[in-house]
Order: C-alpha cells, then structure tokens, then sequence
C-alpha cells in the first residue's frame, strides 16, 4: 500500500498545518480568551478614561504561529477602540509583537523600533489612509523606498500624514533609491525629519507638501544637494511655511562642489524664506570658512541660528545681531584669541563697544557654544563684551560642567577697571551648560 507521504518533509509540512489547525480550533473554542482581553480593556478604560496612547514593551519570544497572531490582534483592535495611538517599544534584537498582527489598519499613530524594514513597510502601507503621525527607529536597509512603493509597482499615498520621522543610521542610508516620478506619498506633510542621507534621486519626499511643510531635518551629501537645486527644492519660492529647517551637511571634503562658504550656506538659507529656527551642521573641513554676513539680509526672521561646526569671532556676532533684528540664540564655535574691533584693542574695547553698538540686540539671549577645547578667560571676556551693548543677553552656554571656572573668572574679570564701572549690567550674565539639541 502506498503512503500518503513520499518523503520525510512532506510529512514534517503535513504534521506542522495539523497542530497549527487544532490550535486555531482551540482558540476559536476558548471564549474566555477574548472575554479576559475584553475585561482586560474595559479594566484599561475605567482606570484611565481620558487615555490618549498606549505604549507596548516588550519581545516576541520567538511568537511566529498564527495562534499568537490572532491573540494579539484581538488584543489590539481592543486597544484601539481606547485610542489610535500605540507605540511599540523593542530589545533590538527581537521585532514588535505588531508585526506579526495582520488585521490592523486604522492606526493614525505608529512609533515603532524594528530592523525588519519589510514588515515595518507592509505595516505603514495596510495604515496608509489612516496614519497621522509616522515614527520608524531602524538600522534597515532602504525603508523610504519600502513604505511609497506597493509590491506591484504601484505608490502609496498617505493623504492625512502630517509627522514623518525616519530615525536612520546613516551609514546604512548611503545607498541611493531609484526616482518614483510619479509619486506623491507625503501631500500634507508637516514634519520631515529624516536622519539618513536622503536616499532618492528625485524630490519625491517633497512632492505636494509645498503648502504645508512647517519643518524639516535632512542630512545630505554633496550629490543630493545638487539633485534637490535641480528639483527646485532649494529656493526662495520654496516651502513658504517652513519655521524650523536643520540641513545637516557631512561631506568631510568640506565644500565639495560649492566655492565657498557664503555659496553654501546662500543655497541653504534659500529652503523656507521665513523660516525661524535655521541649523546647519557641517563637516569639520568647515570650521575656519569665513562668509559675508549681507547674505543673512533677506532673512530677518530668523531667531535661532546654528553653525555649530564654524568659528564666529566677536566682531562676526555683533554683525550677526545687528543683521538679524529676531536673533535671540546663536549657536557656533570660537576662536582662541579675542582679535581687535575697528582696530581698538583691549582695555579700550567695553567703552568704544558701548560708544559705538549699545544698546543692539536687544531680542538677543544666548550665545551656545560648541566645541571643548576653548580658553575660560576668553569666553568669559567675549561674553562681558556682548553684555555691555546686548541689554538682555543673559547667558553663555558652554560645552562643560565646570561652570565654576567660568563664574570665578567673570569674579575676576567684573573688578579690573576695564569692567568695574560696568558691573550692575554685567551681573545678570550666567554661564550655563549648553545641551545639545
């Protein structure tokens, strides 16, 4: 006679689908089940009845039946009823329970940690009508292709998106995605923060948003920059509503195709006219470029700016302030030694800075500074410097913990005679620890 089997796996496969089979009856036989994930929620919904998100830790513990599968999206479409909002939490060596759940579609907010950039995508897209708000933490390869692409060519349009968050490892993003022309995934975007070199050809991440973007952090190469000038990305007409622009720029050539600094940071400047809050990182290539300041002209909005990676001498913030009537922070580094102002030299300088700037500035707050290796006693002089004419410059924050050097050297500083007639301006001043943003 013979066997229904003809060999050893085909027998393994049978065995594998009838346990898988009889489970499931057990489950669909168990009414206490989905009657404890009942009770469970309604417990959920006294306890806490104004609930706005949940968050869910935790590890598959190798979960891949579909009996688990089941339970968990009985679980969840539960949750769901409570709020739309879930955030899942993982050891990065394991995935979120989520992705083994197939019947979920109504998420408008997903904040997710996973490598597993095909299920993480398939997710996003079964969400795409849905999703609000898009948090994706991933060391993956090619995830920004993954979730505008469908497996049949066709794109995916997430038309009610207004926060996209793509938390990438750059080095894992250097790969560049082919161009989706005619692609419109993101129209009513708000927020794009995306960490890993951009990763397409095209503006595709741009499209339709034009009206709505508000803010923007991007990391580029010299490569992308040009492709995105070409799709008029970087322009003056440009996203009108941007209030927050970081442009992170790490080519470690430095300037790459660009002939200067003031070239660069011109091309830059150009994404969101009105933008108030301006960050541009760059490569330590760029940390003693100089610029002309009369570029900053057509941007008097601007409140907070960031050049973390150039050196700013003393003379270069008065310009700064004076050109930006906002200004309120000023993030950059500095040089070592305090060169002379319009050929005046210290002790003269705090009574020709009064004579000539005071008061300026007077939006103006904070001056951050970036790097370690810098003199206390010159910080502390440019600081009293910039008290003298700013009226409510109040503090300098630097990159240390050992304020105590910097308020016994302003002690020092406050009671030489350069100073002394200037003291009740000068107290207000404090050093602070400056944290990174």
């Amino acid at each position: 006679m013979r066997s229904r089997f003809d060999t050893i796996s085909e027998y393994d496969d049978w065995r594998k689908k009838k346990e898988r089979k009889l489970e499931e009856e057990q489950i669909n036989k168990a009414p206490a089940v989905t009657s404890n994930i009942n009770a469970f929620v309604r417990r959920i919904r006294q306890m806490a009845p104004m609930l706005r998100e949940i968050e869910v830790t935790g590890k598959r513990f190798g979960m891949e039946r579909d009996t688990e599968a089941r339970f968990f999206d009985i679980l969840l479409a539960q949750l769901l009823r409570l709020t739309p909002r879930i955030v899942f939490r993982t050891p990065r060596d394991d995935d979120p329970v989520v992705l083994l759940v197939r019947g979920i579609s109504n998420l408008t907010h997903l904040d997710i940690e996973s490598d597993n950039i095909e299920q993480i995508a398939r997710l996003a897209r079964r969400n795409a009508a849905a999703l609000q708000s898009l948090v994706i933490k991933t060391k993956g390869y090619g995830l920004a292709s993954e979730l505008i692409k469908e497996a049949d060519g066709g794109y995916v349009c997430y038309s009610r998106l207004r926060v996209l968050k793509l938390e990438l490892y750059p080095e894992f993003e250097r790969h560049e995605c082919p161009a989706l022309p005619g692609a419109v995934p993101f129209p009513s975007l708000r927020l794009l923060r995306h960490t890993g070199y951009y990763p397409f050809s095209d503006d595709v991440l741009f499209r339709g948003n034009t009206a709505t973007l508000e803010s923007l952090v991007l990391r580029t190469l010299q490569q992308h920059i040009a492709k995105l000038i070409k799709s008029g990305i970087f322009t003056p007409t440009s996203h009108p509503k941007l209030q927050y622009v970081k442009i992170a720029y790490t080519d470690v050539r430095g300037l790459g195709p660009f002939e200067s600094y003031t070239e660069y940071l011109q091309i830059l400047l150009s994404v969101g006219p009105n933008a108030a809050v301006r960050s541009f990182p760059g490569s330590r290539a760029l940390s003693n470029v100089s610029y002309d300041i009369s570029l900053f002209d057509d941007y008097p909005n601007i409140q907070v700016l960031d050049l973390p990676d150039v050196s700013i001498e003393i003379w270069d913030a008065i310009a700064l302030i004076q050109t930006l009537p906002q200004l309120s922070d000023l993030h950059s580094r500095m040089p070592l030694v305090i060169p002379p102002i319009d050929g005046v030299f210290m002790p003269e300088l705090p009574e020709y800075l009064i004579s000539k700037y005071a008061p300026m500035g007077k939006r103006f707050r904070c001056w951050h500074l970036r790097h370690r290796s810098i003199i206390v006693s010159e910080v502390v002089i440019r600081a009293l410097l910039l008290a003298l004419i700013c009226p409510n410059f109040d503090y300098c924050a630097t990159p240390t913990k050992q304020l105590k050097e910097y308020m016994d050297e302003f002690e020092k500083n406050i009671n030489l005679p350069r100073f002394k007639h200037h003291v009740p301006r000068l107290r207000r001043l404090q050093f602070i620890q400056r944290q990174d943003r």
